[in-house]
């Protein structure tokens, strides 16, 4: 994708570690997550048969939003509701 692409990676490199540890097609994401964000990395690769090695840096963390049902919603909060999801309010 393009913050891949804007990182300096290419559509066939081939990561083969992470800040000096092996990486695998199923490690990856685990080694990404216990990441934390914004931490600049040391990325390993093969591109076209030549080993080198690209500094990248974690992105920025996301806000995590939490949607919540209102106590006492308006009308017009209970027709927005039941046209997002296609269920009366009152209905767990």
């Amino acid at each position: 994708g393009r913050p891949a692409f804007e990182a300096g990676f290419q559509a066939d490199d081939l990561i083969v570690a992470i800040d000096g540890e092996r990486a695998s097609p199923d490690g990856i994401d685990t080694l990404l997550e216990r990441t934390p964000a914004e931490t600049p990395l040391a990325i390993t690769l093969f591109r076209r048969g030549q080993l080198m090695e690209l500094e990248v840096a974690t992105a920025p963390s996301q806000p995590r939003w939490q949607l919540r049902k209102s106590e006492d919603p308006s009308r017009a909060q209970r027709s927005r509701f039941q046209s997002w999801l296609g269920q009366p309010f009152d209905e767990d």
